[in-house]
């Protein structure tokens, strides 16, 4: 199994508690099924075998305001994990998944 991270670090510049979500959006996606790639950042799956989980903003935890400790950052894995299954896999060697992902903050209530 070939894993790959990244981690990104989330920060809350303003003075208000805020929920953070993602989406994940592929601009290129030529892998289709049975390619065994999943894709998470932190505990939330993204994508899993050509299947985008993220297609709507999913909830990925709050997110303090500022404050002297600098408690308001948040650092989160992406995980890119390709499994090989013991069957023929090169026809998905040398295909592309580019995304982006979209991080918002909404106020909390």
């Amino acid at each position: 199994m070939d894993v790959k991270i990244k981690t990104f670090t989330i920060l809350n510049q303003g003075f208000v508690k805020g929920s953070s979500y993602v989406q994940f959006v592929p601009f290129i996606q030529t892998l289709g099924k049975k390619s065994h790639i999943i894709i998470r950042l932190g505990n939330v799956e993204l994508y899993n075998n050509g299947i985008n989980k993220a297609s709507s903003p999913i909830y990925l935890g709050d997110l303090p305001p500022i404050t002297s400790k600098g408690d308001n950052i948040y650092k989160l894995n992406l995980m890119y994990n390709f499994a090989d299954t013991g069957i023929n896999q090169n026809q998905f060697e040398n295909k592309e998944l580019k995304f982006n992902l979209i991080f918002t903050m909404r106020a909390a209530k």
